[in-house]
């Protein structure tokens, strides 16, 4: 049997903290993650035919795509470990790529 469908007349973006995007954007830190994503996924599809574990780059991609990196950053995190954990997902993509991070990239 199909369950009854109900239209969805309204979906405001945003999440559970603050029904906005300000945990995820805005900050210094989580713009310059954005900046690095995008730069990553730039260089990943310019090199995807060069690259000999695509397969691999795609999975550390992903993973940098879909976690929680940014709102861990807006919030008090005294170890710093999800910082250090974003940032060897995207060196390791680097060294896939057989590139050198950019400086800004610590």
């Amino acid at each position: 049997k199909k369950a009854p469908t109900k239209r969805l007349e309204k979906l405001s973006p945003g999440s559970w903290i603050n029904a906005d995007f300000g945990v995820w954007i805005g900050s210094k830190e989580n713009n310059l993650n954005w900046y690095i994503l995008r730069r990553v996924r730039d260089l990943i599809e310019k090199s995807k035919d060069k690259v000999e574990d695509l397969d691999k780059l795609k999975e550390y991609f992903y993973i940098l795509e879909s976690s929680d990196w940014n709102w861990w950053n807006t919030f008090y995190e005294p170890t710093g470990d999800f910082k250090k954990l974003f940032t060897s997902y995207v060196k390791e993509i680097y060294r896939i790529l057989k590139k050198r991070p950019p400086s800004y990239i610590k």
